[in-house]
């Protein structure tokens, strides 16, 4: 039986690509090189430090007690939200950081969590609003041939100077695609594992996968015994060999790994299928007549809410309202309504336009 792999300070050193003898002193360099790479990034490697007795200063206790404070909060929230909607999942960060090590700190950035429809997601909205000091609420909506929802909520951190904004994120579709030729995917594996697996792997559509991706999958290895083919068929399934497969590659250049190391063995003809699958593609046409929103959904964009007025909480909507107008389209929420766009630049004219219907809406 292979020996598990052991995430110590050597392990992330080679991760990190940090020299055997660094003359600023081997801890220092180790940090260093994981702050260059992330904000929340160093947590690991000074969890790993204090681990293995190394002597911490009162800079790096504060940093490990403010990141594990922000894990507890979004445990917390947690239990706020699956109190008010059982059906919420956490995806990622969390679910992933409970898997590690004791002792061991994944840096838990965000809070991400997937509900099953809008109805539920405005109900776990509704809980964090009523528990937490949300400061900004982003909106935005996603899916060609079915409308899906992200909204965002922050406010500040505990130390604004040195790390950014609690943050978290409630959507009705964990797999959001490329924008391209894999679309999104409605549902999640049951599986806890799986499903935070794949949604690791889905990361390779917004950016290049990254250390902390690596130790996540060398985290999960451990806990995939007997899952071998029901993850290979997953990655199928969701359009995800490609990314897979590369992900397990990389932790295999870095590190020994088990049963996952024989999902990548088992991925070859999966990912041939998906890259032919991706090649046959075809970009949908937009049907003439469809006005905005629905004509940059159905090309693969995003689209994004620009806050017109705050509304704290309107606890009898249960779903968003879409408003067309002449010049684009209004999106009235529990929590505010939005100009909806797909670009980063809204003319000022867009913007008092909308501002005027929205004025006439609420003359009735």
């Amino acid at each position: 039986m292979m020996q598990e792999m052991r995430i110590d300070t050597d392990l992330l050193g080679r991760l990190l690509d940090v020299p055997e003898n660094p003359e600023e002193g081997a801890d220092w360099a180790l940090v260093r090189a994981a702050r260059v790479r992330s904000w929340s990034l160093p947590a690991l490697p000074l969890s790993a430090l204090e681990n293995e007795g190394h002597q911490l200063g009162t800079g790096s206790r504060d940093e490990l007690r403010r990141i594990r404070d922000r894990r507890g909060t979004y445990a917390g929230i947690l239990v706020d939200v699956i109190t008010a909607e059982p059906a919420t999942r956490v995806i990622k960060g969390l679910a992933l950081a409970e898997l590690y090590p004791a002792g061991l700190v994944r840096p838990v950035g965000d809070l991400d969590l997937f509900v099953p429809d809008e109805a539920a997601l405005w109900r776990v909205v509704g809980a964090v609003v009523a528990r937490h000091p949300v400061q900004e609420i982003g909106v935005s909506l996603y899916g060609r041939t079915d409308r899906h929802m992200l909204v965002s909520l922050l406010w500040p951190a505990a130390d604004p100077a040195l790390e950014p904004s609690l943050k978290v994120e409630v959507c009705t579709a964990v797999f959001a695609g490329n924008r391209r030729d894999v679309g999104t995917r409605a549902t999640v594996p049951e599986h806890p594992v799986i499903a935070n697996l794949l949604a690791v792997a889905e990361e390779r559509f917004q950016r290049p996968f990254e250390i902390k991706d690596v130790v996540d999958v060398i985290v999960a290895d451990r806990h995939c015994t007997g899952l071998i083919d029901q993850i290979a068929a997953a990655a199928g399934q969701f359009h995800l060999a490609p990314e897979l497969s590369e992900l397990l590659d990389l932790t295999r250049r870095h590190a020994e790994i088990g049963p996952l190391g024989e999902v990548a063995d088992s991925l070859h003809d999966a990912v041939v299928r998906e890259r032919r699958r991706r090649r046959e593609w075809t970009q949908p046409l937009v049907p003439t007549g469809v006005g905005e929103p629905a004509r940059a959904l159905m090309a693969g964009r995003p689209v994004g809410g620009l806050l017109l007025e705050e509304q704290r909480w309107h606890a009898d909507m249960r779903e968003s309202l879409l408003h067309p107008f002449d010049e684009g389209c209004l999106l009235r929420t529990p929590v505010g309504t939005y100009l909806l766009v797909d670009h980063e630049i809204v003319t000022h004219e867009l913007y008092e336009r909308a501002l005027v219907e929205l004025e006439r809406l609420e003359r009735g």
